[in-house]
């Protein structure tokens, strides 16, 4: 199967919060640790999204505001779905929440009414993600 953008649905901690991210994607990097010769270079996995800025109780904005420095479940859906399949897996981990480097409140002012200011995630997890099926 194929992945497009329209079904990909993102939990945080037990709550969806797909309305709130524009791009969600999880990155793999060469993580800055030392290998044995006969290793591969050690890989690193990382939460990465854009979301809107909203300062209400219950928002993803706020999740970051009052815990950051605390590790969270996340689910990332790239099809969607209630349950994971063979062809629709989901992929689970957990991962340290953080304040990213660079805005995370306002922004510059536009003259749209459509326009809402966002902020970057970047969160590390603890181990690679596992991908769940059924």
């Amino acid at each position: 199967m194929h992945l497009g953008t329209r079904s990909l649905t993102l939990s945080v901690d037990g709550v969806s919060r797909t309305s709130d991210v524009s791009d969600c994607r999880i990155v793999s990097t060469t993580a800055n640790r030392p290998r044995l010769l006969y290793q591969l270079p050690p890989r690193e996995y990382r939460l990465t999204a854009t979301a809107a800025q909203d300062v209400t109780e219950d928002s993803l904005w706020s999740l970051i505001w009052n815990r950051a420095g605390e590790f969270v479940e996340v689910d990332l859906r790239p099809a969607g779905g209630e349950m994971p399949t063979e062809d629709q897996p989901w992929f689970t981990g957990t991962v340290l929440i953080t304040e990213t480097d660079g805005d995370l409140l306002g922004g510059a002012a536009e003259a749209s009414p459509t326009t809402r200011f966002t902020f970057d995630i970047d969160w590390a997890f603890t181990a690679k993600p596992t991908r769940v099926t059924l």
